[in-house]
């Protein structure tokens, strides 16, 4: 039998109530499903808490409470210090915050460290929307030739997967929190979307329903384009001349980030926003080796 909202909520307070109770508790996070109100059957409560002492490494509890599955990450507050300093470990903290409210907290600095995170998330946004978008167009080019030469099964696991990158983009340029479940939630806020994926996920996937929901993402995103690709828009056309793949990508501010950026760079070009050039590329003895693309801000 399913699981009501109110059942889930009964169970959400009584866990938190509990462990609002033991003094070593300092803060509690609440995430996943109880954040994005896209609760089902299987749904667990899932809470992430800052211990003073204990917990040097993640330690994930698996429990009922009412019969509702719980889920807890426990992590002591020196390890979540240490975890935001280190360049490997920062990303896991940040993917929990993002997508996470705080709902209880006893410790000032705790408090601060999120609201810095939260920035840092913010600060990141125009970049992560570039991974998106990138990855987006990859994924649909190579979906297209699959479905082309009919081989149905190889388009649609990449059809999904450009969903996926589509459903974050679609979240993060509207002015949403982008999480685990960010295919559910764009299909709730999106009627037009979640039409096409109903019939791709839950009917037999056909060569139309595929091209009606590529194309529909295409058309949404192309409309969009200026606000999803922004951040490289900006960056290219603050830099006054023409710029390649390789140099946008080993720049100090994208560096770090998986950008697909020849992808982004043919269609902003299409779209009439970047005028792509060719220049030479010499090895260091000034022999010609390519005629490499370069992109710049069309004024």
């Amino acid at each position: 039998m399913a699981k009501s909202v109110a059942e889930y909520q009964n169970a959400y307070l009584e866990i938190t109530e509990i462990l609002k109770k033991n003094p070593n508790v300092i803060s509690i996070f609440v995430f996943g499903s109880m954040v994005s109100g896209d609760l089902w059957e299987g749904s667990n409560i899932d809470l992430f808490v800052i211990y003073k002492d204990d917990f040097d490494k993640i330690r994930d509890i698996y429990s009922e409470v009412l019969d509702i599955p719980i889920h807890i990450k426990f992590l002591s507050k020196d390890s979540f210090k240490k975890y935001l300093k280190s360049a490997g470990k920062r990303d896991l903290i940040k993917n929990y915050l993002m997508s996470s409210k705080l709902i209880y907290s006893i410790d000032s600095e705790i408090n601060e460290l999120n609201q810095q995170v939260l920035y840092m998330i913010d600060e990141d946004k125009g970049r992560w929307n570039l991974v998106y978008l990138g990855s987006f167009y990859k994924e649909v080019g190579i979906c297209k030739k699959y479905l082309s030469k009919g081989n149905r099964n190889t388009a649609h696991e990449l059809l999904i997967r450009a969903l996926n990158n589509f459903s974050m983009l679609y979240l993060s340029i509207n002015g949403y929190t982008v999480t685990k479940d960010s295919l559910s939630m764009a299909c709730n806020l999106n009627d037009d979307l979640n039409i096409r994926v109903q019939n791709l996920l839950y009917k037999e996937a056909t060569e139309n329903s595929m091209k009606s929901l590529l194309n529909y993402m295409e058309d949404y995103i192309e409309y969009n384009i200026t606000k999803a690709a922004k951040e490289m828009i900006d960056f290219i056309k603050n830099e006054h001349k023409a710029l390649s793949a390789f140099e946008i990508d080993n720049n100090s501010y994208f560096e770090n980030f998986k950008i697909k950026t020849e992808e982004i760079l043919k269609v902003l070009n299409k779209n009439n926003i970047l005028i792509k050039e060719k220049r030479e590329f010499r090895d260091a003895k000034g022999i010609l080796l390519s005629m490499e693309n370069v992109y710049k801000y069309k004024e």
